[in-house]
């Protein structure tokens, strides 16, 4: 029976060669691999597989967007955690030994998918196969000399905290598998691989808000109190555009995130600047698709559909009213 799981692997770079350089295996030599073992098994995963220098993990994968965005939060944190830990025991053995270990690092690849559980035959083993743990596999034998690199496929955004870490790229080849995007961590060189969105320097940063229309109403949210900008007023679902994304995807996430709802028919109908930051914006038209709308984040305080003539009556953003009030207009006469 399959289920579906977050897989992470990770695996120490250089250290074959390094412990045959020093002639035998040394016990403080072998005693990184224990630490990394230990520091896993401090981690609470549903599933733990010790491989050598290495170690693959499974845990239980959200179905959502919203979940999946922290289950990648969670491993990210682990890796950094790891990587942490990790340096300060290759510290202390490179003091130890006398010996240079600034070679070794930790490569990590991360994927979700369905997962298999078979038993052995004749054997009372219990295995896990499934195509992306063999992904997982792949990816982690790309971060070299060290870093992450992550399924696009799977986790198709990096969380907000983390994106300026990360870059997409498309690798043209990986064994057993074709052409596939993936996110890589800024220390990760993958040679026959390039970057699809941008470059490593800090891209304008540029909004994108979206009037959802539907039987002749409009989709609004109530901004948080606590936001920085505008907090209380009333907008269209919206945000930053990420390095990775076109306009058209970023407008669909924040839907997503914001208000838990599928929309489709997008059209820009206006440009503007968000006048205190002198950040770009653009306004978008589009149709509800599927969903009910719900507050589905913290960043706005309820979510309402409005008829035209009760716009008047709402403190909206700037440049939002008489443009909200067109698209309202244009229906009626559509109809």
């Amino acid at each position: 029976m399959d289920s579906l799981k977050n897989i992470m692997f990770v695996d120490v770079r250089g250290f074959t060669g390094w412990l045959n350089s020093l002639g035998s295996a040394n016990e403080m030599a072998l005693d990184l691999i224990r630490h990394l073992y230990r520091q896993f098994n401090k981690k609470h995963f549903e599933y733990k597989k010790f491989l050598g220098d290495g170690v693959m993990v499974f845990s239980k994968a959200s179905t959502t967007e919203r979940g999946t965005k922290r289950d990648l939060i969670k491993l990210i944190a682990i890796t950094n955690n790891t990587v942490d830990e990790f340096n300060k025991k290759r510290k202390e053995i490179e003091s130890g030994l006398g010996v240079d270990c600034s070679t070794l690092g930790l490569g990590f690849g991360i994927a979700k998918g369905p997962i298999n559980v078979i038993n052995i035959p004749g054997e009372s083993i219990l295995e896990h196969v499934g195509e992306r743990i063999n992904l997982a596999a792949r990816l982690c034998s790309l971060a070299k000399p060290s870093g992450i690199v992550v399924d696009r496929e799977s986790f198709s955004s990096i969380p907000a905290e983390h994106e300026d870490l990360f870059l997409e790229k498309e690798v043209k080849k990986i064994a057993g598998f074709s052409e596939r995007r993936v996110w890589v961590s800024h220390d990760v060189h993958i040679d026959n691989a390039h970057e699809t969105f941008g470059t490593a320097e800090k891209l304008t940063e540029v909004h994108v808000t979206g009037l959802c229309t539907s039987k002749g109403e409009l989709l609004l949210a109530k901004r948080a109190d606590s936001r920085d900008i505008y907090p209380g007023r009333w907008a269209g679902p919206g945000g930053r555009v990420k390095k990775s994304e076109s306009f058209d995807e970023a407008l669909k996430r924040h839907f997503r995130d914001e208000a838990g709802v599928e929309i489709k028919d997008i059209n820009l109908i206006k440009t503007y600047f968000i006048d205190t930051h002198k950040i770009p914006g653009l306004i978008f038209h589009c149709s509800l698709d599927s969903g009910e709308p719900v507050v589905n984040s913290e960043e706005n305080q309820s979510m309402h559909w409005w008829k035209k003539e009760e716009l008047d009556t709402l403190n909206l953003i700037p440049n939002l009213k008489d443009v909200a009030k067109k698209v309202l207009e244009q229906l009626k006469e559509d109809e």
